[in-house]
């Protein structure tokens, strides 16, 4: 377990003042974070700005083990320093975060995913937007979709810009669809209408 505890600077303690106000009739704030390497937690003592910080390597095939052990060693650090104070304390919030699914997709690791569009707009992800590095290095190396043009499914429906059907969705056109992505392995679709 490694747990650190330290103190806000009195600049940081009185930025957050506003949200201590909020929560004045709470203690403690926990927040924690899954990376693709660690998972990482913070409690926060609302009243004076102290931090208990707890680290553990994140866990595969469930993050979610990581995320129990770190709570767990928040939890301990907040009780260890309630007992060093003869107080008990409570938790406002519990927030979390994590990167792996930005992780999963800059790395293209993950289910095999398909696309359902409206008919007529199969190409956007390959033409993309006029969004470059350098607008005029017509050479540039663009990455990859993240969708394969083979795994583009077009349906038949439209809406507007406001969400609107403009063309009711033709069901059938979505289930031969279905049917071709799972032939192909696709685990999981996303959709743009």
């Amino acid at each position: 377990m490694n747990l650190t505890r330290f103190r806000d600077s009195q600049e940081d303690v009185q930025a957050n003042e506003e949200w201590r106000v909020l929560v004045a009739s709470k203690d403690v704030r926990l927040a924690v974070d899954i990376g693709g390497t660690f998972t990482d937690g913070v409690a926060e003592i609302v009243e004076t700005g102290e931090l208990i910080v707890a680290k553990r390597l994140t866990t595969y095939p469930d993050p979610s083990d990581a995320v129990s052990n770190v709570i767990g060693d928040l939890v301990s650090g907040v009780g260890d320093l309630g007992r060093e104070r003869g107080m008990t304390y409570t938790y406002a919030e519990v927030v979390h975060g994590t990167t792996l699914v930005a992780n999963s997709i800059i790395e293209r690791k993950g289910a095999k995913v398909a696309l359902f569009v409206t008919e007529g707009t199969r190409d956007v992800l390959k033409l993309g937007r006029e969004c470059r590095y350098d607008l005029y290095d017509l050479d540039l190396p663009l990455p990859e979709p993240l969708v394969p043009e083979g795994l583009i499914c077009e349906v038949s429906a439209r809406m507007d810009s406001r969400g609107r059907i403009v063309r009711e969705l033709d069901e059938s056109t979505v289930r031969v669809g279905v049917r071709q992505m799972k032939a192909a392995g696709v685990t999981a679709i996303a959709v743009s209408l």
